[in-house]
């Protein structure tokens, strides 16, 4: 890459640049107001377009190993225009995209994205995701080995097929809209779970909350339900302090099918959430464990 390629551009209205990188060459993504939407193509280069908003300033620096490249600001005392970056990036690389207020959206592009207040959205085949915000929407929804989505007050929704996910709030709501293939887990404080384990389950679901309540969807046939709440002693219990489980016994509850040790299963444990179970194709639901 030449020495130009570092050097800050004067003000661009419209971006339109091109570059040849190596077979997973990183690529880092800063812009923090507006958009930036990737595509992954089969191609080792990588194409740049979009709109630079006004009084900022577009910067692409580094080498066919290696990029870095983004919206920065000449006044960085004030809030920066909204800026568009529209990029398709190699398949093979791995990017690492942050914003503030962004909305960020990939389409077979795989790595690590952060923004504080807006919303996220991954589509496609994908190797590894991190995801992140702290008030923003978080939605997934393809087929990947690796998840990890963390939000404090944003929705995290995650769809399609995934071997390993794992997806934490404070307050946000949780969706799991497909069963797990591998080993799936769910934390939050206050936010709410829903769980479509209506088709064939191959995986491990473990949810975690603390007052936030479950909905668990499950099929006609049996699988294996482990729900608890964990209760604090109370005053004239004998458990020394030590918080103790209540398992519940509602005949939705099962165990597999004997002989099928190794079956996945489905685990809830609540410290003062209300438990759901309903089945697919039911407008009946019931109440295992009351908040």
């Amino acid at each position: 890459m030449t020495a130009a390629c570092g050097e800050h551009a004067s003000r661009p209205e419209h971006l339109a640049q091109g570059l040849a990188l190596a077979h997973g060459a990183p690529i880092k993504v800063f812009n923090a107001a507006g958009h930036v939407r990737l595509t992954a193509w089969d191609r080792d280069s990588l194409h740049i377009s979009g709109d630079v908003g006004h009084g900022e300033s577009f910067f692409l620096m580094g080498d066919a190993h290696g990029v870095k490249l983004g919206i920065m600001s000449a006044a960085p005392s004030r809030s920066m225009s909204p800026s568009t970056l529209v990029m398709f990036v190699p398949r093979s690389s791995t990017v690492a995209v942050k914003g503030a207020s962004t909305e960020l959206s990939a389409d077979g592009v795989s790595g690590y994205f952060y923004t504080v207040s807006g919303a996220i959205r991954l589509t496609g085949r994908l190797r590894t995701i991190q995801a992140e915000t702290m008030s923003g929407p978080i939605s997934i929804n393809g087929v990947v080995p690796w998840v990890r989505a963390r939000s404090a007050s944003g929705p995290i929704v995650i769809g399609g097929s995934v071997d390993d996910a794992a997806a934490a709030t404070v307050t946000g709501d949780i969706a799991l809209e497909a069963p797990p293939d591998g080993r799936t887990r769910a934390e939050t404080m206050s936010g709410r779970v829903t769980v479509n384990a209506a088709r064939a389950l191959r995986g491990t679901l473990d949810v975690d909350t603390h007052s936030g309540d479950v909905v668990v969807i499950v099929p006609r046939t049996r699988i294996g339900l482990d729900i608890e709440r964990v209760r604090p002693p109370s005053p004239t219990s004998n458990t020394n302090g030590t918080p103790h489980a209540e398992h519940a016994t509602d005949d939705v509850t099962a165990t597999f099918i004997k002989g099928s040790p190794d079956q996945p299963r489905v685990r809830v444990t609540t410290f003062d959430g209300g438990v759901r179970i309903r089945h697919a194709a039911d407008s009946i639901s019931h109440h295992v464990v009351e908040p």
